[in-house]
């Protein structure tokens, strides 16, 4: 069996034995490296040759790289690089490699396995100086299996606090400060985990450590945020926050129908119990609630009485084979009710029916705890148009096409007209504006000063809306690439309704975007634990984005089966498929995603660029022949098609273009995996720093 060690000192081995000589020139050991760093990808030829020999002619370069791999198949094994059209891939049959193992260890979330392997950087020490883009490939490679590594420590961090291992998640802090020695968020980390394992001295020690390494090595004075912590630390006045709270009274039965009782009850029971799994919030146990509820008790004298600062009452009717619940979201101390709603459904499967209201209920609750409801919005009853119109325009929203989310803003406009002054409707109709903006409506600039106009009513409204705050980061990111804006607005929201899964979802489609995917990641899981969203977080795009493919293939399998009729999980699916190397079953969901997309052109884009990458130029040309020939189509589109064919300069000025004039996809250009092969480009790196972003 073969080895090649890239992590550290470079190394082939032949079972003990060390290979030397011609396979282990130090060109041969870059390119082995370069299509390492691409797998499971080809690398086109041309770009190995710039990256290698670029004070070569064309001619000089090619006949050094043909040679190379000629030598490396002979020392290595015939299939140890397979040519792919016009690209070479890293061959794994009868061959094993550090950095392919690394990136299988995050896959399945093997952080002793990860921390053995990430023990020094890769190709420690190893230079071409005559390659500078090799140099900063390197560079950047080196960032991402860092980031790798990291993902990994926050997840077991992530584990360790949700079981209460407080050990476990000082452990995993200290891995984060030792991968990162200067960051002052994983210095914060690390203390506030001494801090609840008890050990406040370390804590604080923490902090002057800090301070020295900065000091010593960067020449820079303490980090503010952590002497503040430090100083909060020795005064010993960290509080913890009170999470919100709330009790659910049984439900009112309307009428005499014999089964109603039951089914109240099992819906309270199944309610109270999905709330209880939020660990951000504080549920009362049904029974001290039901003792309240016979004595007719006020949800004043209930919130008073168990200490609770909302109440979720609420009446149910079975009458002529149908079922309605009309349920309120009370403020314990005012009594006035902060968010209504009703559910009607017919009375079949009992158990069914219990758990959709009973889960659509619980979403709905916590959602607008979360969201921190008293902020003075005008919020028309359950029963009123506008209100009617907003649901319609959600449920659209979760159609993931452009005919979908159009209807969807028309419900919003015409809920606005109704209800000047619903916050709701005006939020909602800004976030389905920018949806059709990204999703490459032409009139997208319309569309996003639409949106803006929205963001702006809601927000003289209610300045503190968490919703209207988190749209308006959004569009800071996709109008005006403000990066640091959009992430302080919507990070004040998250301070506001630390557990609205919108925020989480916006807060993680931003840190994607800015390529930081490890965060945007926890994000998506959070976002999903705490309720589904209409504008979805994609967590297959951001695995597939991180480089873990496996993960991305579960994920993406299960999402086509929960939602089979949607492009989205299709076109999600056949990357993920293509990626793991089943190139064929990859291309075939990638055209029943464009067969699904109700004549949507991005899938066709995408479609093109798998062609490309296949070797089908002829069916890649004539698809963006296609695509170029449509007015109004997204740069990004046809972007897609030349990228798989190989030709960088026609996808970068494509590309350039749509950052130019801000259509709706460009802010995601440096998060998305589509474009990963062009990273090392040069002019790819001069069009991200013109959107205030590095290339990696």
């Amino acid at each position: 069996m073969i080895r090649i060690q890239f992590l550290g000192g470079a190394c082939l081995r032949d079972g003990a034995a060390v290979l030397t000589g011609p396979p282990a020139q130090r060109h041969r050991i870059a390119l082995l490296a370069l299509l390492a760093g691409a797998w499971p990808l080809p690398v086109p030829r041309a770009r190995l040759l710039a990256l290698l020999w670029p004070e070569k002619d064309e001619l000089a370069a090619r006949r050094l790289l043909n040679l190379a791999v000629h030598v490396l198949r002979k020392a290595l094994g015939s299939s140890a690089i397979v040519t792919i059209g016009d690209g070479l891939l890293l061959g794994t049959d009868g061959l094993s490699c550090d950095v392919l193992d690394l990136r299988a260890a995050a896959a399945d979330d093997d952080v002793a396995r990860v921390a053995e392997l990430h023990a020094a950087p890769l190709l420690d020490g190893f230079s071409l100086p005559e390659a500078v883009d090799f140099g900063h490939w390197l560079d950047d490679t080196r960032r991402e299996l860092q980031r790798i590594h990291r993902r990994v420590v926050l997840l077991q961090l992530e584990r360790s606090e949700g079981q209460g291992d407080l050990h476990g998640a000082v452990a995993a802090c200290r891995q984060l400060v030792a991968l990162d020695p200067y960051s002052g968020d994983d210095a914060r980390r690390l203390m506030r985990a001494l801090e609840q394992a008890g050990d406040r001295a370390s804590a604080i020690r923490q902090a002057v450590e800090h301070a020295q390494r900065r000091r010593a090595d960067l020449e820079l004075g303490p980090d503010p945020a952590v002497a503040i912590l430090a100083d909060e630390l020795r005064e010993g006045v960290l509080a913890a926050v009170e999470p919100p709270s709330i009790a659910v009274l049984p439900l009112r039965i309307v009428g005499a129908e014999p089964e109603a009782h039951a089914l109240a009850d099992g819906i309270a029971e199944e309610v109270i119990a999905l709330l209880t799994k939020r660990r951000d919030l504080r549920v009362i146990a049904r029974g001290a609630v039901q003792a309240l509820r016979a004595r007719d008790a006020t949800p004043r004298d209930v919130g008073r009485t168990l200490s609770v600062r909302h109440v979720l009452d609420g009446s149910l009717r079975v009458a002529d084979g149908r079922v309605r619940v009309v349920a309120t979201l009370i403020d314990a101390e005012t009594e006035r009710p902060i968010w209504a709603e009703s559910y009607e459904r017919a009375h079949t499967d009992v158990l069914a029916l219990q758990s959709d209201i009973a889960l659509r209920l619980a979403d709905a609750a916590h959602a607008e705890i979360a969201a921190g409801a008293q902020s003075g919005r005008d919020l028309p009853g359950p029963d009123s148009l506008a209100h009617r119109l907003v649901l319609q325009g959600r449920q659209n929203l979760r159609g993931h096409t452009v005919v979908a989310l159009a209807r969807g803003r028309d419900a919003f406009v015409r809920a606005v007209e109704h209800a000047p002054n619903y916050l709701d409707a005006h939020i909602q109709r800004a976030l389905a504006c920018l949806e059709l903006a990204e999703e490459g409506d032409p009139e997208f600039p319309a569309l996003h000063a639409e949106a803006s106009a929205a963001v702006a009513h809601a927000l003289a409204h209610d300045p503190r809306h968490p919703e209207a705050l988190a749209t308006d980061g959004m569009i800071r990111m996709m109008m005006h690439y403000d990066w640091a804006g959009a992430e302080s607005a919507i990070r004040s929201a998250l301070e506001r309704a630390p557990a609205h899964p919108l925020v989480h979802d916006l807060l993680g489609r931003l840190l994607w975007a800015m390529g930081r995917y490890d965060d945007a990641l926890l994000l998506a899981r959070r976002a999903q634990t705490l309720g589904a969203t209409p504008h979805g977080i994609d967590p297959v795009t951001m695995l597939l984005s991180a480089n873990r493919y496996s993960e991305a293939l579960t994920h993406a399998r299960l999402a086509v089966e929960v939602d089979p009729y949607a492009p989205k999980t299709h076109a999600g699916l056949a990357w993920a498929l293509f990626l793991c190397r089943q190139y064929e079953a990859g291309v075939r969901a990638m055209e029943e995603a464009v067969t699904r997309s109700d004549g949507h052109l991005r899938w066709r884009g995408e479609m093109g660029q798998m062609y490309g990458m296949m070797g089908r130029w002829a069916d890649a040309r004539t698809l963006i022949g296609e695509l170029e020939a449509i007015p109004g189509i997204s740069p990004c589109y046809v972007a897609h098609g030349y990228q798989g064919l190989g030709e960088a300069d026609a996808a970068l000025t494509l590309l350039e273009s749509a950052v130019a004039s801000k259509c709706g996809q460009a802010y995601g250009i440096r998060g998305s995996f589509l474009y990963a092969p062009l990273r090392g480009h040069p002019r790819f790196g001069a069009l991200v720093a013109t959107m205030g972003l590095q290339a990696q």
